[in-house]
């Protein structure tokens, strides 16, 4: 088991989603769009409204819409790692500066659109965009050994 962060939970790291089956529509690394482009994270398929969690106890370091990820919140644990949950709901059930556990409720996947109708970041569909930090480098959260 990879242990990543120091918390109350026995250093498990926890998936984001509880769905044992999803699809990865787009791998961390560089990918082709229009153009070159290095993805710094995963893409998971995921119907709008599905529930995500925390991964381990942290902090909620940001919250709010960003150029690329729409709504999307970072959550900041120890020994300097963060995870970012992109392209999520509205409906912020989580504030900046809040306490959460591990496989705590932190988000809802978002709408392709928001209610202004300004799209929820660059994206083409309801799903997670997923990034993990170590000292505010991104790495592939796929190269992480989950508990259950």
């Amino acid at each position: 088991m990879l242990s990543l962060f120091s918390t109350s939970t026995n250093n498990k790291l926890f998936f984001p989603i509880n769905n044992k089956k999803y699809t990865i529509t787009s791998k961390y690394g560089y990918r082709t769009l229009n153009y070159y482009h290095f993805h710094n994270g995963i893409d998971i398929a995921l119907s709008e409204g599905t529930k995500l969690y925390a991964m381990s106890d942290g902090v909620v370091s940001f919250i709010g819409y960003s150029k690329g990820y729409g709504n999307n919140i970072i959550i900041t644990y120890s020994n300097g790692y963060k995870s970012m949950y992109a392209h999520i709901s509205s409906n912020f059930i989580v504030k900046k500066g809040q306490n959460v556990k591990a496989k705590e409720l932190v988000a809802f996947v978002g709408p392709k659109y928001l209610k202004n109708r300004k799209l929820n970041g660059m994206t083409t569909g309801p799903h997670l965009h997923f990034t993990i930090y170590k000292n505010n480098k991104s790495i592939d959260p796929l190269s992480i050994k989950y508990s259950t």
